[in-house]
C-alpha cells in the first residue's frame, strides 16, 4: 500500500505541474495542445502504475495460505526443485503454536518433535534455539533456561 501512496502522490504532483504550465502558456499557439497531450500521458502513466501495484506487487506481499502442522511438512525441503522457497514452515508455524504450549517443555522434547534447530546460541544461562521458517529471514525462536527448559517462544519476522 505504501507503493500505491507514492504513485498517487507522484501522479498528483505531475498533474498539478502540468496544469500550472498550461495556465502560464495559455496564449501561445501549439503549446496548449502539447501540454494537454503531456497531461494525458501523465494520467495514463499514473493509472498504469496503480494497476501495476495491485496486479503485480500486492500478491507478492500477501500472506501465504496457512497449513496444518505436520512432522513431514516441517522437516521437508525449504525449496522447490526450481529454487523457489516453499514457505511450508512459515505457513505451518501458527498451527504449531496453536497445537502445542511449549513453555515448560525440555529442549530435548522440542527437538524430538521439530528436529535439530538451524541455529543455537548460548548466552550465560540462556539458550536460544532458532528454527528457520523456510526463507532464511523469519525464525521460530525458543528461549530455554540453564536447565534447558523452554521459558518462551516467539516468531521473529524480518
Amino acid at each position: 500500500m505504501a507503493t500505491f501512496a507514492i504513485v498517487t502522490l507522484i501522479a498528483v504532483a505531475s498533474i498539478t505541474f502540468i496544469l500550472s504550465v498550461i495556465n502560464a502558456q495559455q496564449g501561445k499557439p501549439g503549446v496548449r495542445k502539447a501540454l494537454r497531450m503531456m497531461g494525458l500521458l501523465t494520467s495514463l502513466s499514473a493509472i498504469a502504475c496503480i494497476v501495476f501495484t495491485f496486479v503485480m506487487i500486492e500478491p507478492l506481499t500477501r500472506e501465504p495460505e496457512p497449513l496444518p502442522y505436520s512432522v513431514e511438512g516441517w522437516n521437508g525441503p525449504y525449496t522447490e526443485p526450481n529454487g523457489n522457497f516453499t514457505y511450508t514452515r512459515y505457513r505451518m508455524v501458527r498451527d504449531l503454536l496453536r497445537q502445542y504450549e511449549f513453555r515448560g517443555w525440555s529442549m530435548e522434547r522440542v527437538i524430538a518433535l521439530l528436529g535439530t534447530p538451524d541455529k543455537e546460541v548460548t548466552q550465560s544461562e540462556q539458550t536460544l534455539a532458532y528454527y528457520d521458517l523456510g526463507n532464511g529471514l523469519d525464525f521460530l525462536i525458543f528461549e530455554a533456561d540453564a536447565y534447558q527448559i523452554v521459558t518462551a517462544t516467539r516468531i521473529h519476522k524480518h
